[in-house]
């Protein structure tokens, strides 16, 4: 494990940080938890905790090159992917404060020339709240083929988006949909006869000084920028590149943790208008979404329960990128975790680091002996599984197991016995049942606490 810098100021404070009365942090426990983390899902990147304005804690693990050997440090810049979208959202909302946009507007005022009469119909409130019906990136044709690594302009742009089938009528409906951010930002090019990049830095980055957060173009070498990496299986390779040029008010903004950190607690100290911060934290969505959770103005909201308080949430996730910020509105304070390694699990390290903070220790990840099996026994086990609509395939590969769900990347699993297996990369368990003759006839994954059981196809 490698950690370049370490500042725990001010602890006492995170009594009040997740609730009165709860135990200070186990400092001892975050470090083994991350140390962990580090090891068996490959973590490099940032954690900042901060109240109002003070640093809580602040820490930094692996390397921010792993070509060069450098190490990771607190300042360094990460791009955020999909936390983007709440910065689009406040930009949006302005706009309507200043008279410039209504939320009631149909996006067929500013497209004349796609005469798609539903399409026409969908407003800015619908494209906020992810209820327009546009589906979301797999809906553009051939986008993980070809359309995600073109160099685009805006032409081509829009008339990828405009020839997609919506999933629904506007407005019936909640689906997360990146393109229509993506329509946000270019709307906003349009009001204020301005470029995205330049929105974003004359009325958020400066006022805030935010130093280390723009706009990704591809192309500008970017001071600070950690190199991405993607995990297949169980190797980092280098982050395969995907241009910014669709991820516009979606996906492209970079930051460091100390940035992301000061403009969450902007949301809360008075810096922008009451009104427009009311509406950017009220629920919209008319369905939960991600992890049942529903959809605002560019973030999602969590209930709070148990130990756990009312959060305002989004996370990221690109070739490259791992990334989650959280705002706790009533304690004034906020989780940030960035990371350069693509499809780590960042929703459970927050979960799992805020039960830390609150007392409630989680389970600790440990390290898996890796039994041997024969060939023959991992061939037994290979095949497709399914439950509730998702499929799991199992695959058999050289001495090794490896589980896919979906059209996600593949990750290893570790034999801790003939017919038990663990992922560290996913943080999920699997059992593997057999019939009366000893066939294989399903498995039960348990991730989290929460079992799935797939049947054999």
């Amino acid at each position: 494990m490698m950690i370049r810098k370490i500042t725990c100021a001010a602890l006492l404070m995170l009594v009040g940080f997740m609730g009165v009365g709860q135990p200070v942090i186990d400092t001892a426990a975050v470090h083994a938890y991350f140390s962990m983390q580090q090891e068996q899902i490959g973590f490099n990147g940032v954690v900042r905790i901060t109240r109002r304005d003070r640093v809580l804690y602040e820490m930094a693990y692996g390397l921010a090159s792993h070509e060069l050997g450098t190490p990771m440090k607190t300042t360094d810049v990460f791009r955020i992917a999909s936390i983007s979208k709440p910065f689009t959202a406040i930009l949006t909302l302005l706009a309507c404060k200043e008279g410039l946009l209504r939320e009631d507007d149909s996006i067929g005022r500013f497209y004349p020339q796609f005469t798609d009469p539903v399409w026409q119909g969908i407003t800015i409130r619908q494209l906020l709240t992810h209820q327009s019906g546009i589906p979301h990136n797999e809906g553009i044709a051939d986008y993980w083929r070809e359309k995600a690594f073109l160099p685009l302009d805006r032409e081509r742009c829009l008339s990828e988006l405009f020839a997609m089938e919506l999933l629904f009528a506007p407005g019936e409906n909640s689906h997360y949909s990146s393109p229509g951010y993506f329509l946000l930002a270019d709307i906003l090019e349009q009001v204020y006869n301005q470029s995205y990049a330049a929105l974003v830095s004359e009325k958020i980055t400066a006022p805030l000084s935010m130093g280390s957060t723009g706009v990704y173009d591809g192309r500008t070498i970017v001071p600070g920028m950690v190199t991405g990496y993607h995990q297949i299986g169980n190797r980092l390779i280098a982050a395969p590149y995907r241009d910014p040029s669709l991820m516009k008010g979606s996906g492209n903004l970079y930051t460091s943790a100390a940035d992301l950190a000061d403009w969450l607690f902007s949301l809360g100290n008075g810096r922008w208008p009451e009104d427009v911060v009311s509406k950017l934290f009220e629920v919209e969505s008319t369905v939960p979404m991600a992890n049942a959770d529903r959809y605002g103005y560019g973030f999602y909201y969590r209930q709070g329960a148990d130990h756990q308080k009312a959060a305002w949430y989004h996370g990221g996730g690109t070739f490259g990128c791992s990334a989650i910020a959280v705002w706790y509105p009533e304690d004034q304070a906020s989780i940030v975790v960035l990371s350069n390694v693509s499809v780590l699990p960042v929703n459970r390290l927050w979960v799992d680091l805020e039960g830390i903070l609150s007392g409630f220790v989680p389970d600790m990840p440990r390290q898996y002996s890796n039994i041997q099996l024969t060939d023959s026994a991992l061939n037994r086990l290979a095949g497709t599984y399914a439950a509730q609509g998702a499929e799991l395939s199992v695959i058999a590969h050289q001495g090794q197991l490896y589980a896919k769900l979906g059209a996600n990347p593949p990750f290893e699993l570790k034999a801790t016995g003939t017919m038990t297996f663990f992922g560290p990369k996913a943080g999920v368990r699997i059992t593997f049942r057999t019939g009366p003759l000893g066939n294989i006839t399903g498995l039960i994954a348990e991730r989290d606490g929460k079992p799935l059981t797939f049947e054999r196809k």
